[in-house]
């Protein structure tokens, strides 16, 4: 009498499952798991990236011609059109894809143009609503991990990666901290660990930058900037030169610096060359540092890497170079980036590069707006506030402010109170005093007889110069 075996059940984590997909695919599924509640913008990023590759399969196994369905959004309705995925499973596709649409298009921050403008009571509503939105993406990267797990699973019918004996679960990873993730940055050989060195480090500094009350930056802010994004730099070039993997290469090349730059650039990913660039090419430090920054961009854009082509139109457009800014940002514009549309409604709106068209401008400002760049949405309200490109309607201008100023725009808080509430003496006054005391700081090293450090001066005291006269009647002023 036989009898008939049963294969045991075997558990197989999202993890592991993932790498059925691909090497790419479970690569950056790991690393989106690994930092999603330090980076939670990072994962999205990383999870609209493994939707992308995923869609593509899909689309390469039922002979679905990719060149011309070419983005995310078309590949899924061609999909469920042909039969490939039932509106179950696109409607997750498309859950996913708007989802990660911020990630995938966040525009450069504005903060730091803030700086003039925040009095206390707004500095703490900034902290306190970037703090809820920092909550609220967490829940976006988790709720995202789980519906991509999801889809990977409906998937995996039509590769048959699913054993009959297998069940799937969610691993319960340790998440990484920023400290941590600069610790591995400086003991570690691995491109991506020096990548997230390089993320850390810039997280780390805009948090600092965030607390901090200062309305006019010391030379010892902007010197500590500076090194710290020297050192975020440092941690995105030793991604790109670990990355390129130039061991193969002679002997003769590898004496060759020229050369051996050459390669580390079109070897390496695109995404660790954007970063280098974003901070070498945007920030002040140094020439040699911009020159490096900037041939990294131009590999980057080569490899088609679409945040990188969008910076790019967006400084031809800032140097005026209105011809090649157009192309660059229209094809970034194909794919969805809000910079580009934002900067494309300045090309028809500004009346610089051609003759102002208002229907172009609409579409463009309108569409960054659709993908949640609140920075469009108060130039669309300031638009609607003065009437230069599409008519004066104070309601539309309200209602666009008052929206940028719900998703954090702290400039649209204030300006939407400024124009529209009912603080204006409020604000004004706050303001005042506290563009005097910031002035009055900034001065003391000027003066011929400076105070020591920490000691405060009434303004009816007499003035530290030596002049006799009271402080409020003379260095004050």
């Amino acid at each position: 009498m036989g009898t008939d075996l049963v294969p045991s059940k075997i558990e197989v984590d999202d993890l592991s499952f993932s790498t059925r997909f691909g090497t790419k695919i479970g690569d950056d599924y790991r690393q989106a798991v690994e930092v999603m509640m330090v980076f939670p913008e990072y994962a999205l990023l990383k999870y609209r990236q493994v939707l992308e590759q995923l869609s593509a399969a899909l689309c390469k196994l039922h002979k679905i011609p990719t060149d011309h369905y070419d983005s995310l959004l078309v590949q899924i309705i061609e999909l469920c059109h042909q039969g490939r995925i039932d509106d179950k499973l696109k409607s997750k596709f498309h859950e996913l894809r708007i989802m990660t649409n911020r990630a995938v298009h966040k525009t450069p921050s504005s903060e730091g143009d803030l700086e003039q403008y925040k009095v206390k009571e707004y500095k703490q509503q900034f902290i306190s609503e970037r703090n809820k939105q920092n909550k609220e993406v967490q829940e976006k990267a988790k709720h995202g991990r789980a519906l991509l797990f999801e889809i990977l699973k409906a998937c995996s019918a039509d590769f048959r990666y699913i054993k009959p004996n297998e069940t799937l679960y969610m691993a319960n990873l340790d998440h990484l901290e920023l400290r941590q993730l600069v610790f591995n940055a400086l003991n570690s050989q691995r491109a991506h660990d020096k990548f997230l060195g390089g993320k850390a480090i810039e997280k780390i500094l805009s948090d600092q930058e965030t607390q901090s009350g200062s309305l006019i930056a010391s030379y010892a802010d902007i010197s500590h900037k500076k090194s710290q994004l020297k050192i975020a730099a440092s941690f995105y070039k030793a991604a790109i030169e670990i990355d390129a993997e130039l061991n193969d290469l002679d002997t003769k090349i590898l004496l060759d610096n020229a050369k051996v730059e050459q390669y580390q650039l079109s070897r390496s990913k695109a995404e660790y060359l954007f970063h280098f660039a974003d901070i070498a090419v945007n920030e002040d430090l140094g020439e040699e540092l911009y020159k490096e920054g900037f041939a990294a961009l131009e590999v980057a854009v080569k490899k088609s890497f679409t945040p990188a082509i969008a910076l790019m139109g967006a400084k031809h457009y800032s140097d005026e170079n209105y011809s090649n800014a157009l192309n660059l940002l229209i094809t970034a514009f194909q794919s969805d980036n809000a910079l580009a549309a934002r900067f494309l409604f300045y090309y028809y709106s500004e009346g610089k590069a051609c003759n102002k068209d208002p229907l172009l401008a609409k579409k463009y400002i309108e569409k960054a707006c659709e993908l949640d760049c609140t920075d469009s949405m108060l130039n669309l309200a300031m638009d609607y506030s003065n009437g230069n490109t599409f008519g004066k309607n104070i309601e539309k201008a309200k209602y666009w402010m008052n929206l940028a100023a719900e998703k954090g725009n702290l400039r649209a808080k204030l300006g939407y109170d400024l124009f529209f509430g009912n603080s204006v003496q409020k604000i004004t006054t706050a303001f005042t005093d506290n563009l005097m005391k910031a002035l009055d700081e900034a001065n003391e090293g000027l003066k011929s007889k400076p105070l020591l450090v920490g000691q405060k001066l009434g303004v009816n005291e007499p003035c530290h110069c030596g002049s006799g006269k009271k402080y409020k009647r003379c260095c004050r002023n």
